[in-house]
């Protein structure tokens, strides 16, 4: 019972004094992965906000589309044709929090805009859209 009320006041006095331990002297797996990964922040020069233009040049030089056949054809958009209405396309989309993802799918010619009152068709590489798309999930 002794033991039971002196690790009780260990844990309470230690909340008090704002440190978040489970039981005294005891480091629990959250502090050390914090402690890990602050370490790496630090080494690799803190955090810093990337400028968008960066991003996607960062895009190109990973997904290198001249070797894979595709082209550029607006920024973050690649695409190449697999014959007249058929084209496969890797696009890099911007999203909620500075963040960014991928998405990849199939380009269709006949499959028309959605949501438009006047029917329209992406038949040039201006107006190349991704008809069928995944983006998948990290």
């Amino acid at each position: 019972m002794a033991l039971a009320r002196l690790r009780l006041h260990r844990v309470s006095t230690g909340f008090l004094r704002g440190k978040h331990r489970a039981f005294g002297d005891e480091e629990s797996a959250v502090d050390l992965n914090t402690k890990r990964l602050y370490a790496k922040v630090e080494k690799y020069g803190g955090w810093r906000q990337v400028p968008a233009n960066r991003i996607y040049e960062i895009f190109v030089e990973i997904i290198q589309p001249g070797e894979i056949g595709f082209v550029k054809l607006r920024r973050g958009f690649l695409a190449r044709k697999i014959d007249e209405d058929i084209g496969h396309a890797i696009k890099l989309d911007a999203l909620k929090g500075a963040s960014y993802g991928i998405s990849y799918g199939l380009t269709l010619s006949y499959v028309p805009y959605p949501y438009v009152p006047k029917l329209r068709w992406h038949r040039t590489a201006k107006s190349t859209e991704l008809a069928l798309r995944d983006q998948p999930q990290t």
